[in-house]
């Protein structure tokens, strides 16, 4: 997701005391190859997609779904 794209979801989404928390975050994980950045097909116009590593998937799915 490119950086002002990001900063605008998470302006709509997150209330503004943990905006800059939120952004740092994401970052962070990228950072840590925890979340990574779906490439986009030719035919997609959009970036912006995120997903999981298959064990933090797993980890996130028996923690909190159930």
């Amino acid at each position: 997701m490119s950086q002002s794209r990001l900063q605008r979801f998470v302006e709509n989404v997150v209330d503004q005391v943990y905006q800059q928390s939120v952004l740092n975050l994401i970052n962070s994980l990228i950072g840590r190859s925890l979340i990574e950045k779906a490439k986009p097909t030719l035919l997609e116009k959009t970036d912006g997609l995120f997903f999981l590593q298959p064990v933090l998937m797993e980890y996130v799915t028996e923690r909190f779904i159930l």
